[in-house]
């Protein structure tokens, strides 16, 4: 019964709809609200190892926090996408970028990449942590995580201290 329900939770979830792109637009108008855009392709080593992050983070701050993941993936194979959010038991809502519209418009260019928004205003965008030193190099574990970071100071009213990160990861292509 608990699979057959999470496969429904999952087909309600995803899809790659273009009404879909409303909600970043109705989402962004509330300021004082935090939402978080998480830019990820399935088949991205650096996406795989944030997912689990990301679901985390959606988990600790569930009244001050919309997550919403966007997958920016022109070849996007839907069926290892449904495996890969099962995978790592990822709940947060799905946004399916096929033609890469919400990418560009929010200058997302590699994968992972966060954006914390308040109300349109963007306030962190950049990489979960500093577990990624270079492309194929890491730490054995983060000392850092940015993105929890900049939340804990919007909730406290503080100015964010680190507001942009370099990215590591699978570069969006544009090409397609």
């Amino acid at each position: 019964m608990k699979i057959i329900l999470l496969l429904s939770l999952f087909a309600l979830t995803f899809g790659c709809s273009d009404s879909k792109n409303e909600t970043i637009a109705k989402v962004q108008k509330n300021s004082g609200e935090l939402t978080c855009y998480f830019f990820f392709i399935s088949d991205c080593p650096a996406s795989r190892n944030n997912l689990p992050k990301m679901q985390r983070i959606s988990e600790r701050y569930p009244s001050s926090l919309k997550v919403i993941g966007i997958v920016s993936d022109p070849q996007l194979d839907q069926t290892k996408l449904d495996e890969t959010l099962s995978e790592f038991d990822i709940v947060f809502e799905v946004i399916c970028d096929t033609n890469l519209n919400i990418a560009k418009k929010h200058g997302a260019t590699v994968t992972p990449q966060i954006m914390l928004y308040d109300g349109e205003k963007c306030i962190y965008s950049g990489k979960m942590d500093d577990y990624y030193i270079k492309l194929g190099k890491h730490k054995y574990e983060p000392t850092i995580n940015y993105v929890d970071l900049a939340i804990q100071e919007w909730k406290g009213n503080k100015e964010i201290q680190i507001s942009e990160t370099p990215l590591i990861g699978c570069i969006i292509n544009f090409d397609f």
